[in-house]
């Protein structure tokens, strides 16, 4: 088998290249697509074990750097009724403390209580979550009215937690 090495391949005529002649075996995706000009391909998925920290950097803090850029637990939960996690990654349970007031408990611990999160009330323009009393297993949530600050249940609130697992 022979290999070829160039930098630049370009079609003799047109702006379609073909690869091979009649008979040879190039093997692209099924429903792959590569356009030059908008510089885009699709259809190319990554295997697993494709992308690996040492694929992102060659420096050796780099691999600290991309663990710490993953969100360690995210949740998307409704707090009317009986509270419910619709959607969640590493949340195993939610407390209704009351109205517009839940406990999210964690399935793997955070390493401490200093970790960051944010939320958000989806749906309404006027509801906003206000995150509280961060411990290693879990953390308290607010839901309220921006304008009166009254605390309220909403059909979707949204939470997203970075930091260092235990």
């Amino acid at each position: 088998m022979s290999t070829l090495e160039t930098n630049l391949v370009q079609p003799s005529t047109g702006t379609t290249l073909t690869l091979g002649a009649s008979g040879d075996t190039v093997t692209i995706p099924s429903g792959a697509t590569i356009d030059a000009s908008a510089g885009t391909a699709t259809g190319f998925g990554v295997a697993d074990g494709g992308v690996t920290v040492a694929k992102l950097s060659t420096s050796g803090t780099e691999a600290d750097n991309v663990k710490k850029r993953v969100a360690k637990a995210w949740v998307n939960f409704s707090g009317t009724g009986t509270p419910a996690i619709q959607e969640d990654f590493n949340f195993t349970s939610i407390t209704d403390n009351g109205t517009g007031n839940y406990t999210l408990n964690f399935t793997a611990n955070m390493s401490s209580g200093n970790y960051v999160s944010v939320g958000s009330v989806c749906a309404s323009s006027k509801g906003v979550v206000s995150i509280d009393s961060l411990a290693a297993a879990s953390l308290q949530v607010y839901t309220r009215e921006a304008s009166t600050e009254t605390l309220n249940d909403y059909g979707e609130t949204s939470v997203l937690v970075f930091g260092d697992l235990a």
